[in-house]
């Protein structure tokens, strides 16, 4: 192996190994509720799978997927740099997505749920008048 593919695997390594942890943080995001939960699992066991299928993928491509002992270290490398240095910022732009989002839902949950009232408070008008209409119905066959 040259020196430029041990470079572009170095490289990849550790890029990987940040990229999967920023993902890996969104996930976790994802399904926080899901804790503990057998389809949170086989929800991992996919994204994990995936993430192993793009890296051997890229590795292909790369240096014909020859193993070295760069590769797992440069990895772990990568999610050491995630975890001290560009966790905090990415948790907090991941928290300030979220909060716009379910602002955002909720918003279209309140705007459907006036129209409903609208309709419900319609046909309960509806059904008052109706009732008044029987009552002085039956006031006027009474007298």
């Amino acid at each position: 192996m040259n020196l430029n593919v041990q470079f572009e695997v170095v490289l990849a390594s550790l890029s990987f190994g940040v990229l999967f942890m920023i993902l890996y943080d969104l996930f976790n995001l994802l399904l926080y509720r899901k804790k503990g939960k057998f389809s949170r699992l086989i929800l991992e066991i996919i994204f994990m799978g995936t993430m192993t299928l793009f890296f051997f993928y890229i590795m292909l491509k790369i240096a014909n997927a020859n193993l070295n002992i760069f590769i797992p270290l440069f990895i772990f490398l990568g999610i050491a740099i995630y975890f001290f240095f560009l966790r905090n910022s990415f948790l907090s732009y991941y928290q300030y997505l979220y909060s716009k989002i379910n602002l955002y839902i909720k918003r279209k949950k309140l705007s459907i749920r006036a129209k409903f009232d609208i309709i419900k408070m319609k046909k309960r008008k509806a059904r008052i008048k109706k009732h008044e209409k029987n009552l002085k119905s039956k006031e006027s066959k009474v007298s």
